[in-house]
C-alpha cells in the first residue's frame, strides 16, 4: 500500500487530516456535483410557489404557479414570434412573485401580482405601461383563482395540509348543519308555538332578563316560572312522547361540533363551538376524551330525531335500546359525521410518551389526521455507539401506523407535496385516522439554506424516501402499500449524467448516483467527515461511494470512497468519505430495501417463488430423449450387389422441424389466432401479426410479464401461453404467475 493510500485510509478510518493527507473542507463552500445547476431555486421555474384556492364546490384546490402562468400563456398569447414579447413580460412578472415569496412575502395572489405589477411598471417605458397594465390584467382573468401562496419553508408542510383539512371539514360541516337544522325544525313543528314559547320565554333565566337587573332581587324568577307555566294547556303529544322530544331537542340546539344551523339555536349553547386543531397529541386526546359523552349524546339525539320524524319510535323497542346507547353503540359512519382532528406536530416533540399517544389516536378510529413534521432528520453522532441518525424515528412510526392496518399513512419530502397532492387530498379526506410524516428541508444547517433543495435531497438520497399506505385502495398489501413517486426505485441510488469540461476544455461525460452521502456533505454539522483530495493525488483508488458499497470487503481493503463536489468556481472536486458516513448510508440503503419489498420490488417472497417455478418448468419441459434408451439396431442382411449405375444426384435434405419454444419461454399458438386485437391493443411491440394476419410474440423483452397475463386472460381462443416471468424485480409476480398458470 503506497503512502498516499495509507493517508487516504487514514482519514477514512479516523477523520483526521494531515499536512500532507486530504485537506479539512471546514469553512470552504463545497456543494454535490449534481447542485450545479441550482446556485439558486428561486430563479428556476418549478413547483413552488403554489397557491391554495378554493373550488365553486367547496373542495380545495393547490396549484403550481407555473402551472397556472402556463395554462393562462397558452390560451391568451400567441405562439412564435408574435407572443414572444407578451410571453417575456409575463414570465419576468412570474420571476418577480417569485422572488417575492422566497424572500418572505405573504398574502393573497392577487395582492401579490398587483404588488409584482407595480414593480415592473416603474421599469419600462411611458409608452408600454398601458400595454403591460392590460396585459398582466388579462393574464390575471385567466388565472381565474385566487388564494394564499406560499413558497417551500418550514411552515409549508402545515400550511398546505390546514388548507386542505379545513377545506373539507367545511364541506362536511355544511351537510351536519343543514341536517341538524332540519330536524330541529322539524322537532320544533311537533310541540307547537305554544309549547315553544312555554319552553323557552317563560324560563327562569328568560324571565330574569326581561324584568332587568333594578328589579332582579325583588322576584323569584323560578317561583314566577312556576306559576307562569300553564297548567291547562291540553298537548296533543303524548307525556313521554314529548318530553323525548324537548331532551333531542335541547341537544340539537345545544350541540358544539358544528357552527348553530339556526339563528335561534345560539340561546342554548354555553359557549361556541369546539376547537379541533392541535399542536400536541397530548391535548388532542385530552379533549377527544372530554368530549365522548357530548358526541354519544348528539348521535342519540339525532336518531331519536329522525325516528321521530319518519313516526316511526317504538317506545317498547326503541326505549332499551336508546338507554343503553353508550360509545360502544357509535357505528363508523357516526364517527365520520362528526368533525375530525388535526394535530400538527414536530419532531423535536417526538419523544416515547408521544409515539404512544400518536399510536392511541391511530388506534380510535376516529377521523383523527396527524402531521409529524421533520425540520432536520441528521443528527450527529452521539453515545456508546456512536451512530449518525437519520430521521428513523420517524420512518419507525410510520411503519407501525401502517401495520395498524386501517391507518392511512404518507411519508414524503415538501419538495414533491405538489406532485403527490393527490395521495394529500385521499389522506386527508379519508373516513378513518391518517398520519404524514413530512420533512420540510429547513434545518438551518444546508449549505445552500434552500428547503426546496434539501428536502429534494433527502428523497434523493433515500434520507427520506416518499411511501403511501391507502387502506382505501384495495384488499391486500400490493394495492395498499405505493412508493410510487421516489426516482428510480428499482434502484438502490439514483442515477444521473454530469457532463464537465477538464482544464484543457476537453468534454468529460460521468455517471453518478446520489447516496446518502452526497446529502450528508450538503450540513455543515458533517463537514469533519469529508476531506478534499488534491487534484494532483487522484488516483484509480478513489471511487465513487455508491461503487465502494457494492464491492467485497477484499475490494473495499484496496479503495477508498469518495464523492463529487464543486467548489464556488464550480470546478469539480472529489472528497475522501469516513466510514461512519458509509456505514449510515448502508443502513439508508438497507431501509430502503425493506421500503422496496413492500412496494413489490426486489420482494424475495415473489424471487424465491419465481425460482420454484422456473426449476417446476424446465422440469415438467425438459426433454426426454436424453435419459431413454436407443432402439436396437435391426440385424444386417446381405443384399446382393447392385449393377454399376451412374451416382444419383443427392436429394435435397429435408429441412428439420422447426424448434419448439424453449421451456419458460412466452409463445402464441399462430395458428389458431382468430385476429381479435385483443394482445396487439395491450401492446402492439410485444405481440404482432405475422402476413395471415395471425398473432406472435415480436418481443417478448418489450413488455412486462403483467401484460402477457392480460393478454392471454382476454385472448377469445385461449392460444397465449405467458411462460414465466422474465423479470424477477417486476411487481406482485407472486399473484400473476398463479393467474398464469391458467394458460400455460
Amino acid at each position: 500500500m503506497n503512502l498516499e493510500l495509507i493517508e487516504l485510509n487514514a482519514f477514512y478510518l479516523t477523520s483526521r487530516t494531515s499536512a500532507s493527507g486530504p485537506r479539512p473542507v471546514t469553512g470552504t463552500r463545497l456543494r454535490p456535483a449534481l447542485f450545479a445547476g441550482y446556485e439558486d431555486v428561486s430563479r428556476l421555474r418549478h413547483d413552488y410557489p403554489l397557491v391554495l384556492g378554493r373550488a365553486a364546490d367547496g373542495r380545495a384546490v393547490v396549484h403550481s404557479l407555473t402551472a397556472m402562468i402556463n395554462e393562462a400563456l397558452t390560451a391568451h398569447v400567441k405562439e412564435g414570434g408574435d407572443g414572444e414579447f407578451s410571453r417575456r413580460k409575463i414570465l419576468q412578472l412570474e420571476a418577480e412573485i417569485r422572488k417575492m415569496v422566497a424572500a418572505g412575502t405573504e398574502g393573497m395572489l392577487s395582492e401579490i401580482w398587483q404588488a409584482a405589477s407595480r414593480k415592473l411598471l416603474k421599469k419600462v417605458a411611458n409608452g408600454q405601461v398601458h400595454e403591460l397594465e392590460e396585459l398582466f390584467a388579462t393574464i390575471h382573468d385567466a388565472i381565474g383563482l385566487d388564494g394564499e401562496i406560499i413558497g417551500c419553508n418550514a411552515r409549508t408542510p402545515a400550511r398546505l395540509l390546514q388548507h386542505i383539512w379545513e377545506m373539507d371539514q367545511g364541506r362536511k360541516a355544511k351537510v351536519a348543519q343543514k341536517r341538524i337544522g332540519e330536524l330541529i325544525l322539524y322537532l320544533q313543528n311537533f310541540l307547537g308555538a305554544e309549547a315553544r314559547r312555554t319552553m323557552d320565554d317563560l324560563t327562569p333565566q328568560n324571565l330574569e332578563g326581561h324584568i332587568g337587573a333594578s328589579f332582579a332581587d325583588a322576584f323569584d324568577f323560578e317561583e314566577m316560572s312556576r306559576i307562569l307555566m300553564p297548567k291547562t294547556e291540553k298537548s296533543t303529544l303524548p307525556e313521554d312522547r314529548r318530553q323525548r322530544i324537548v331532551e333531542a331537542l335541547d341537544v340539537l340546539m345545544s350541540q358544539r361540533f358544528f357552527k348553530p344551523a339556526m339563528k335561534g339555536s345560539r340561546k342554548n349553547r354555553p359557549a361556541g363551538p369546539h376547537s379541533f386543531i392541535y399542536h400536541s397529541s397530548a391535548s388532542a386526546l385530552k379533549a377527544i376524551r372530554k368530549r365522548v359523552p357530548e358526541m354519544v349524546s348528539l348521535i342519540k339525539a339525532m336518531a331519536i330525531a329522525e325516528l321521530e320524524v319518519a313516526n316511526r319510535y317504538r317506545p317498547h323497542e326503541h326505549d332499551p335500546f336508546f338507554a343503553a346507547f353508550d360509545e360502544t353503540s357509535l357505528l363508523p359512519e357516526d364517527l365520520e359525521f362528526l368533525p375530525g382532528y388535526l394535530v400538527k406536530l414536530n419532531e423535536d416533540e417526538y419523544d416515547s410518551a408521544e409515539k404512544a399517544r400518536i399510536l392511541e389516536l391511530l388506534s380510535s378510529s376516529l377521523p383523527v389526521k396527524i402531521l409529524v413534521q421533520s425540520d432536520d432528520i441528521l443528527h450527529p453522532a452521539t453515545g456508546i455507539a456512536a451512530q449518525i441518525s437519520t430521521g428513523t424515528a420517524i420512518w419507525n412510526l410510520a411503519s407501525m401506523a401502517a401495520g395498524l392496518n386501517d391507518v392511512f399513512v404518507f411519508q414524503s419530502g415538501a419538495s414533491a407535496l405538489y406532485r403527490l397532492r393527490d395521495r394529500l387530498q385521499s389522506g386527508l379526506t379519508f373516513s378513518g385516522p391518517a398520519l404524514f410524516s413530512i420533512f420540510s428541508g429547513a434545518s438551518g444547517f444546508a449549505v445552500d439554506e434552500q428547503p426546496y433543495l434539501t428536502a429534494a435531497a433527502a428523497l434523493e438520497s433515500r434520507a427520506f424516501p416518499i411511501f403511501c399506505h391507502d387502506p382505501s385502495a384495495g384488499p391486500d398489501q400490493a394495492s395498499r402499500f405505493s412508493i410510487a413517486g421516489n426516482p428510480q426505485p428499482e434502484s438502490d441510488w439514483p442515477a444521473h449524467s454530469l457532463t464537465y469540461a477538464d482544464e484543457d476544455l476537453q468534454r468529460h461525460d460521468l455517471d453518478i448516483r446520489f447516496t446518502f452521502c452526497e446529502f450528508a456533505a450538503t450540513d455543515s454539522r458533517f463537514r469533519e467527515h469529508f476531506a478534499l483530495v488534491p487534484r494532483d493525488k487522484w488516483n484509480d483508488n478513489l471511487v465513487q461511494a455508491s461503487d465502494y458499497m457494492d464491492m467485497s470487503p477484499e475490494q473495499q481493503a484496496e479503495s477508498i470512497p469518495c464523492i463529487l463536489m464543486i467548489d464556488e468556481r464550480n470546478r469539480l472536486q472529489k472528497l475522501v468519505v469516513t466510514d461512519k458516513i458509509i456505514r449510515t448510508a448502508c443502513h439508508c440503503r438497507e431501509m430502503w430495501h425493506r421500503l422496496q419489498e413492500l412496494g413489490g420490488i426486489h420482494n424475495s417472497h415473489a424471487r424465491r417463488l419465481l425460482e420454484r417455478e422456473r426449476e417446476r418448468w424446465e422440469k415438467e419441459n425438459r426433454p426426454q430423449t436424453a435419459s431413454q434408451p436407443a432402439p436396437a439396431a435391426p440385424p444386417e442382411t446381405p443384399a446382393p450387389a447392385p449393377a454399376a449405375e451412374p451416382a444419383p444426384e443427392t436429394p435435397p435434405a429435408e429441412a428439420a422441424p422447426a424448434a419448439g419454444p424453449a421451456p419458460g419461454e412466452p409463445f402464441i399458438d399462430t395458428p389458431r389466432c382468430t385476429t381479435c386485437n385483443e394482445c396487439t391493443q395491450i401492446n402492439d411491440k410485444m405481440f404482432a401479426y405475422n402476413d395471415n394476419m395471425q398473432a406472435y410474440i415480436a418481443d417478448p423483452d418489450a413488455g412486462t410479464f403483467r401484460q402477457l397475463v392480460e393478454a392471454a386472460e382476454n385472448c377469445q381462443v385461449s392460444i397465449i401461453h405467458p411462460g414465466v416471468p422474465r423479470n424477477s424485480d417486476e411487481a406482485n409476480l407472486e399473484e400473476l404467475i398463479k393467474r398464469a398458470e391458467l394458460f400455460q
